[in-house]
């Protein structure tokens, strides 16, 4: 690997990094004013509501939009990467965050298992005819 993410891996790395600009104050007004933190909807302190937007109501095509995408895409980051003293850290955090990410998926692809599974043969293989 070349340390590059692929294109949705890349994708989701841009909007994060947008929702980051968002989330710190330091994004366009028209880019901020659709976006609300949970913790400014009520008062009551659930896990993770002072760093987290309202993902709203899925309903039509919403689900395709960025608003929609980069919220529900931010709130499922872990709290330590939301929470990055700067944005080049962030933008580190995140990148090695959706890389681990995907090859954690790729070992449980249907490929993926197929390897997991010729190895696991092969040691058992190797362990028996050492006996």
């Amino acid at each position: 690997s070349l340390g590059m993410l692929n294109v949705c891996d890349r994708v989701t790395q841009l909007k994060m990094n947008h929702a980051y600009k968002i989330f710190n104050n330091t994004s366009t007004t028209y880019m901020a004013e659709p976006f609300v933190r949970v913790q400014d909807t009520h008062n009551h302190f659930t896990r993770h509501s002072l760093q987290n937007f309202v993902l709203p109501k899925p309903n039509g095509r919403i689900q395709d939009t960025f608003y929609y995408t980069a919220i529900s895409n931010w709130n499922s980051l872990p709290g330590h990467i939301k929470c990055a003293p700067s944005q080049s850290s962030f933008k580190h955090n995140v990148k090695k965050y959706l890389s681990e990410k995907s090859s954690f998926n790729n070992w449980f692809s249907q490929d993926g298992l197929f390897t997991f599974f010729y190895i696991l043969y092969f040691c058992i293989f190797q362990i028996n005819t050492a006996l």
